[in-house]
């Protein structure tokens, strides 16, 4: 069976990207480190791709230096649904 490495490649490549256009700092040397591990599970078989989509864009994001105005109560509902379906729980109703 084959690896799939497309996340990896991806990754990879947006890094060179941002490295040519001096936007890579070594401060950023623990995120690139978390987006490294992002795209490795983004490509493994039997991984939480959507929650791990998040995180990973998320990391993207932050590497680009776009920033995300907080939305409050939207947010966290939206995590406390990803944590409910995780752990099996009924819908509310």
């Amino acid at each position: 069976m084959t690896r799939r490495t497309r996340n990896v490649t991806a990754y990879e490549r947006t890094l060179a990207a941002l490295r040519a256009g001096g936007r890579l700092e070594a401060v950023d040397a623990a995120t690139v480190a978390v987006g490294r591990t992002m795209a490795e599970l983004m490509d493994a078989a039997g991984e939480p791709v959507v929650q791990t989509a998040w995180v990973y864009l998320a990391v993207i994001k932050q590497l680009r230096g776009e920033v995300t105005p907080a939305t409050g109560d939207d947010d966290l509902a939206a995590f406390l649904a990803v944590l409910q379906s995780q752990v099996g729980d009924a819908p509310q109703s």
